[in-house]
């Protein structure tokens, strides 16, 4: 944090979202209890649509990772998040309830996923561990913070006054936390066009939006040259390879089986099966591979179980019981 201090407005972001989470976690029994008189089912509703919001996060979180920026939507995140529980304050009534905790979950989650997601794409790889670790201690002591202050104005001034109030506690760290936040998003390396051509591979394609980010900054481009044999058969293969331009002709036991265009990948049998290089590629013309190493990519897809999944089941769809590679007849794709 010393030498990337703006990495102090991505942890206060997080300290302001699990402020509001431990608040909640006192404002939303008194609410249901004695407010809207929900009876003891009622704290669980209400949290139920607070996690409805959360799920739809996901949605909106899969879109604005592939932006080049994040500040923007953090910091929409928070000033709705203050609005949200300034209404509740002024109108707090089921119609209101119900409309505005499914909000507040998709700001909730919004702020949790984009916070991560900037620190990871503003600092130091080899930092990571550390600042996560922070990051982790940042939110458990924001939701004690937020539970005492939930419960401080409770006790001086009631429940409408305590959403006010810490709708006005958003806004003071939102606006403190503004000059770093910017400089974190101006520091940060975003593999937009990387994070849009993995995304389409079907073994990365289920991967939630910061593990694709985080193989998607590991992928190194290369430019090859016109007639380069990127992989031989029956080497030993350690990375895959995702075509962002140009043709590679994907050649096993001197038959030509498929020519891998834009979009499209090779390499992955000899890292999925473990086994070697089952075809040999060349390049035609010039072009320019996505490499992904084979510790990361492993990490990525066997360390999410839709896209290991997606991963067994399209070698599956490639091999023969005796482990060759079907031609155009037989499936879409040969692996390498």
């Amino acid at each position: 944090m010393r030498t990337r201090p703006w990495t102090l407005g991505v942890l206060g972001v997080a300290a302001a979202r699990n402020l509001v989470v431990g608040a909640f976690d006192v404002l939303l029994v008194i609410m249901a209890l004695e407010a809207l008189d929900l009876g003891e089912r009622g704290p669980g509703l209400l949290a139920a649509l607070v996690g409805a919001g959360a799920l739809v996060s996901t949605v909106v979180v899969t879109v604005v990772v592939r932006r080049a920026h994040l500040r923007p939507a953090l910091t929409a995140a928070l000033g709705t998040t203050a609005t949200m529980c300034a209404v509740l304050g002024l109108r707090l009534g089921p119609t209101a309830v119900y409309v505005v905790l499914p909000v507040l979950g998709v700001c909730l989650s919004m702020m949790d996923d984009l916070s991560r997601m900037l620190l990871q794409r503003s600092t130091d790889p080899r930092s990571l561990g550390p600042l996560f670790a922070c990051l982790g201690l940042v939110g458990g002591l924001g939701q004690l913070v937020g539970s005492a202050i939930a419960q401080g104005l409770l006790a001086l001034a009631g429940l409408d006054a305590a959403l006010i109030g810490l709708a006005g506690v958003i806004v003071v760290m939102a606006v403190a936390g503004l000059r770093p936040l910017r400089r974190a998003d101006d520091h940060a390396e975003v593999p937009v066009v990387e994070m849009t051509l993995l995304g389409g591979l079907p073994m990365f394609q289920p991967l939630p939006p910061m593990m694709l980010d985080a193989v998607a900054r590991s992928a190194e481009r290369i430019e090859v040259g016109d007639g380069t044999r990127v992989v031989t058969q029956g080497d030993a293969g350690d990375t895959f390879y995702a075509v962002s331009d140009g043709e590679f002709d994907v050649v096993m036991s001197g038959e030509l089986i498929r020519t891998a265009a834009r979009g499209d990948f090779f390499g992955e049998v000899a890292l999925i099966a473990d086994v070697a290089r089952t075809a040999t590629v060349t390049c035609r013309g010039s072009g320019v591979l996505l490499c992904i190493h084979g510790d990361p990519f492993l990490v990525a897809v066997t360390g999410h179980d839709a896209s290991r999944a997606a991963a067994v089941a399209h070698v599956d769809g490639l091999c023969f019981d005796d482990g060759m590679i079907p031609g155009d007849d037989d499936g879409p794709l040969a692996g390498t």
